[in-house]
């Protein structure tokens, strides 16, 4: 049987497969990363990834299996003002890559263009959701580029949502089907002594100011007998620099600027909590990574399918399978819940138990990509050989 070629969109996710790369990379280039190398393990795929690099010249470098298009980078304001520019560079790029389907995830220009190119030379196209502004209806707001990522919505040929609650978004404000795929990670066996040595509270995220890093130090400040270490990489300099130097007024925090993805689950399994102070996301992947290494988790606002104790959420119960808490946006409750989770160590060892539970019933990479292979050979069913 002929291979089944397909590429990943994902223009900030160069620094997973290179990190001499000073690009900064979130949870959707995670996630496509994760995918694309885990799908690149078999043999009846062939897997491209097209990325924008700095160093790169719209050529091909092979990393672990998968084949790296490096698009020419352009600054945010190129892309804005030589629009045209930037289109045909795209557009040239994915011809050149010329793959049967085309997997892009995250609200962008690229959505819309990736799309055009599919209808236009009749290839497949998956757009996956990262967080709920891609489904309630505020990214189409953003002028053109709300237009053009409209389009892209509207015409893929499939569409995947993170959870139920995207689900149910997508098709109330745009009338459009899904279908839902938990996010995805390789997932580690370790002994119960790997687990054992909790010694900080941690919070890992972008310098965007909607993740709140601002909150995170005042939490440091109310708790100034515990450890606490941030890790922020720089997406936005001024707020990154202003909490960078913010941090040095609390001999209790270390503020680490960027940690390689694979030494990052090293700090979650010696976190005996983890916080997270978003004002909203999709389904972070750090939450998986602190549900798998036993991290109870604590979040301000985000809670995905309900996996934290939310007294909003009168179907959950404390204990039952919940891997952490969640305040419902009230900072006093989270300061409240932090004192509990460092006061009752059997609590902690509950809510890491259910969390390492979770993570491997709902988010084994292997398990993920065999979704993902059927999607893929559904779409392209009538074109394949038949299959035993």
């Amino acid at each position: 049987m002929t291979k089944i070629k397909v590429c990943y969109i994902s223009l900030s996710a160069y620094k997973l497969f290179d990190s001499n790369s000073q690009t900064a990379f979130g949870g959707s280039e995670l996630q496509c990363y994760l995918q694309a190398s885990e799908l690149a393990k078999d043999a009846n795929f062939d897997v491209y990834f097209l990325v924008n690099d700095r160093l790169g010249n719209n050529d091909f470098k092979k990393i672990n299996g998968v084949m790296i298009y490096r698009l020419k980078r352009y600054t945010r304001n190129r892309w804005r003002g030589n629009f045209l520019k930037s289109l045909f560079n795209f557009f040239n790029a994915i011809r050149k890559i010329n793959t049967d389907v085309y997997i892009q995830k995250a609200a962008g220009i690229e959505t819309g263009m990736a799309a055009l190119f599919c209808k236009l030379f009749r290839k497949k196209f998956i757009y996956m959701t990262a967080c709920p502004w891609d489904v309630n209806g505020e990214y189409v707001k953003k002028g053109l580029r709300g237009k053009i990522f409209l389009f892209g919505l509207k015409n893929a040929d499939l569409i995947i949502t993170q959870n139920e609650e995207q689900r149910k978004l997508l098709k109330e404000k745009f009338g459009l089907e899904s279908i839902v795929v938990k996010n995805a990670f390789p997932l580690k066996m370790l002994s119960d002594a790997e687990y054992a040595d909790k010694k900080f509270i941690l919070w890992v995220s972008s310098s965007q100011q909607l993740k709140r890093p601002d909150l995170f130090l005042e939490i440091t400040k109310s708790f100034p007998r515990e450890k606490f270490i941030m890790i922020m990489p720089c997406n936005d300099p001024m707020l990154f620099k202003k909490i960078q130097e913010n941090a040095k007024h609390y001999n209790n925090l270390e503020f680490i600027e960027s940690v390689p993805f694979e030494e990052s689950d090293g700090y979650f399994r010696k976190a005996k909590i983890f916080i997270n102070t978003s004002d909203f996301e999709g389904f972070p992947n750090t939450f998986i990574q602190a549900a798998e290494n036993k991290t109870p988790i604590l979040s301000l606002n985000v809670n995905p399918d309900n996996i934290l104790y939310s007294e909003k959420n009168k179907d959950s119960e404390l204990n039952s399978t919940s891997v952490g808490f969640c305040a419902n946006g009230d900072f006093n409750k989270m300061i409240a819940r932090l004192k509990i989770l460092l006061e009752n160590k059997n609590l902690r060892q509950e809510m890491s138990e259910n969390g390492w539970n979770y993570a491997r019933e709902n988010h084994d990479i292997k398990k993920i990509i065999e979704q993902d292979k059927k999607i893929i050979f559904n779409l392209l069913k009538p074109s394949l050989e038949p299959r035993p």
